[in-house]
């Protein structure tokens, strides 16, 4: 991992690729529940801004009529996606 692991308890941020997460329709443990905020197209996807309670704003690569802006979702882990990745929090 680029410049070590963050020490327990240290800041840190976590970083997800929008192809690593999913829409679901049914209720999951692993779900986070918010509110699509944004909506780009690129090609046969697009790109939706989610606003969330618990993980502030996050986005996911989906097919274009997925969501629309307004929509409550609900996002996973998308299987097969590219794993989370987790880097030390600069101090300034």
């Amino acid at each position: 991992m680029p410049g070590g692991a963050p020490a327990k308890g240290a800041d840190a941020d976590l970083v997800i690729r929008p192809e690593a997460l999913e829409f679901t329709a049914r209720p999951r443990a692993d779900a986070l529940e918010g509110e699509v905020v944004e909506r780009r197209y690129a090609g046969r996807s697009a790109y939706f801004r989610v606003a969330t309670e618990a993980a502030g704003e996050i986005e996911v690569l989906a097919p274009p009529l997925a969501a629309r802006e307004g929509d409550r979702v609900l996002v996973v882990p998308s299987p097969g996606g590219p794993p989370p990745r987790v880097f030390p929090r600069a101090t300034a």
